[in-house]
């Protein structure tokens, strides 16, 4: 950028540019990126409908000089996202050399990685007789490709979100929760997921919790066609002390890690506490775990029931 454009940090945790009085007030700067297929269409619409102006396919070595201009003309602009993906071609290698440039121009951004298990991608792309941008013969072969290419950004995304059994009303609710959960620095944003083994366990984690040693509701003939939100299954399984104790212990580190989580800046913790099919006793225990979790200052927490109703 140019020698007269000056960035300000300020206490509000925006940034200000300025010159002659004019100026950029930027409250958040987010890059959306991931697998095509994975819904990035749908989360750069979310992002517009919460008051992002989105730029989709902008190239990558750009965007500091459309920052620049922006603020020089007073254009008022709070909140920008950016689709960043393989149309770039060889100008996403310039990726991470922009991100460092623009952080040391004194820009918080982050990015929001959207990823899918390979066979849902290529059902999705089945449905509606698109070719892969990389292979018009070979979708699978696009796919991994795909996944080589975009690995750097993976690597440094602020949000990694796994698609594959999320419908587009779901994906919109993640992007506005992690929209809505940005601000709070002195937070973790615990993402608890439940779900069952037979289906495998979520690409997106951090820790997993396996329960499958507590009391199966399946195996009662009254029970079995209930699912882990109905109140005579939690008593079922907490009435075990087994329950409880697992239920202290998963507590216990999760709030030993909290601080240690803030002290490295790593504000996402993603939880997956499975069972055998995720229908009862993984969805009693993440329950029961958010519960506990709530009440905390240090903590903002959502659920998933991934294999609710399967």
């Amino acid at each position: 950028m140019s020698e007269e454009y000056t960035r300000n940090h300020c206490e509000d945790g925006q940034y200000r540019a300025d010159k002659g009085g004019e100026g950029l007030n930027l409250e958040s700067l987010i890059f959306v990126s991931g697998l095509s297929g994975s819904g990035k269409s749908t989360a750069l619409k979310t992002l517009e409908d919460n008051g992002y102006f989105c730029m989709d396919n902008f190239p990558t070595v750009l965007i500091s000089k459309f920052l620049e201009m922006i603020s020089l003309g007073g254009v008022e602009f709070t909140r920008i996202a950016f689709v960043i993906d393989i149309r770039e071609g060889s100008l996403l290698q310039k990726f991470p050399e922009t991100l460092d440039s623009l952080t040391k121009e004194g820009f918080k951004s982050e990015i929001i990685f959207l990823e899918c298990e390979e066979s849902t991608i290529i059902n999705r792309y089945q449905d509606t007789r698109r070719h892969h941008p990389l292979s018009k013969a070979d979708i699978l072969k696009g796919i991994r490709e795909e996944k080589i290419l975009l690995k750097n950004i993976r690597d440094n995304a602020t949000k990694i979100i796994d698609t594959t059994n999320m419908n587009v009303h779901r994906l919109r609710a993640e992007i506005e929760n992690f929209i809505a959960n940005r601000s709070q620095t002195n937070r973790v944003d615990v993402n608890i997921i439940s779900f069952g083994f037979k289906y495998g366990i979520p690409l997106q984690t951090d820790f997993v919790f396996d329960v499958r040693f507590l009391p199966n509701p399946f195996f009662v003939p009254s029970l079995r066609d209930l699912n882990g939100l109905n109140g005579e299954i939690q008593k079922y399984v907490m009435n075990s002390p087994v329950s409880v104790q697992l239920l202290d212990r998963i507590f216990e580190i999760l709030t030993t890690m909290f601080p240690l989580y803030l002290s490295e800046k790593r504000s996402i913790l993603n939880i997956s506490i499975g069972c055998t099919g995720g229908r009862h006793r993984s969805v009693v225990i993440a329950e029961k775990l958010k519960e506990r979790l709530q009440p905390l200052q240090e903590a903002m927490v959502s659920i998933y029931h991934r294999d609710i109703s399967r």
